[in-house]
Order: C-alpha cells, then sequence, then structure tokens
C-alpha cells in the first residue's frame, strides 16, 4: 500500500545487534511462508505491459486454448503464474479430481468469478501455481497433464519442450 505523506520521521534508533536480529527473522520468514503456501511477502511488481516486472526476460508467454477456453501463463520465480484475465472452464468433467479443492479455494477467495459467459470463469488477478498441471487443471477443469497442454505462445511448442530446451542451453553454459 502506498501511503502519501510529506512528512518522513526518522528511522527509531535501534542498536544494531537489534536491527540485525530483525533483518535474519525477515529472512526466515521470507523461507519459511512460501513452503507453507503463503505468497504474502513475494513481490507482485508490475512492469509497463502489465506482466510481472523482469519477468519477460526469463519466461515466454505460455497460451492454452481448449474446449473454448483461453488463458495465459508465465513462470515467475518456479512459479507456473496463470494471468489476470484468462478464463476457466465453470464445470469440471465427471473424472475429474486432481486440484478440485484448490480450484474450490480460488473460487472462494474471488481470484477466480463468473465471467459474463455463462460457461466460463475469469481470473481477477495472477495465480501463482507449483506446477503447470496444476494451473491447467484448474483453467480446464479437468485432470491435465500441463507440460504438454501449455504451448509458448505464437508457436506449438510445449512446455515441456521449452523448459528441457532452456535446460540444455543453461548445461551448455556451464560447461563453456
Amino acid at each position: 500500500m502506498k501511503l502519501l505523506n510529506s512528512t518522513k520521521p526518522p528511522k527509531p534508533p535501534l542498536p544494531e545487534s537489534d536491527v540485525s536480529d530483525m533483518e535474519d527473522f525477515i529472512d526466515q520468514i521470507k523461507i519459511v511462508l512460501p513452503v507453507l503456501g503463503h505468497t504474502l511477502l513475494k513481490p507482485v511488481l508490475r512492469g509497463g505491459n502489465g506482466l510481472p516486472h523482469g519477468s519477460h526476460l526469463n519466461s515466454p508467454i505460455f497460451f492454452l486454448n481448449q474446449v473454448g477456453i483461453a488463458a495465459k501463463a508465465m513462470e515467475v520465480d518456479n512459479d507456473f503464474v496463470v494471468l489476470k484475465g484468462s478464463f476457466a472452464r465453470k464445470n469440471g468433467v465427471p473424472s475429474w479430481d486432481a486440484y478440485v479443492d484448490l480450484r474450490k479455494e480460488l473460487v472462494q477467495s474471488g481470484k477466480i468469478i463468473e465471467s459474463d459467459c455463462s460457461d466460463k470463469l475469469v481470473f481477477t488477478q495472477d495465480v501463482p501455481f507449483r506446477s503447470p498441471s496444476a494451473a491447467a487443471a484448474c483453467v480446464l477443469a479437468s485432470n491435465r497433464n500441463g507440460r504438454t497442454d501449455w504451448k509458448v505462445e505464437g508457436t506449438n511448442q510445449t512446455y515441456e519442450q521449452w523448459e528441457r530446451q532452456k535446460l540444455n542451453v543453461n548445461n551448455t553454459e556451464v560447461e563453456s
């Protein structure tokens, strides 16, 4: 939250040891919270294009377009992030059993809401997932292999192929 204030009070005088302890505590919290599934301290900075700041340098946009549902995502800080404005299927298929509870949580929290189309939901914010398969399952409301469902936008290259290519490039750089 931004607070506009013309008066900037001086920092309270704290002993250096207390400042060090506080910084260590914050570093530990930054490690523990993501493990518990909380992204409270994860920065969400926006670049001019509406995407997470700097992420365009590391990840292409991934696109999923199946059964009339279109969604976009990016890999940001080891998360697979479905981007705001992406659509999701409203009703799941009868055999869907993976990530159903996660999808319910996203709907209950308002991160996915009803859209103008009666058979679709829409993402109200960027939503990080731990895997492309979790993202695909929540978007398509069915059991999915996100590694093959998500494609690099404008190509037919799957997330799996892109990741393998990225690993090969990194291995080549290490050997050089």
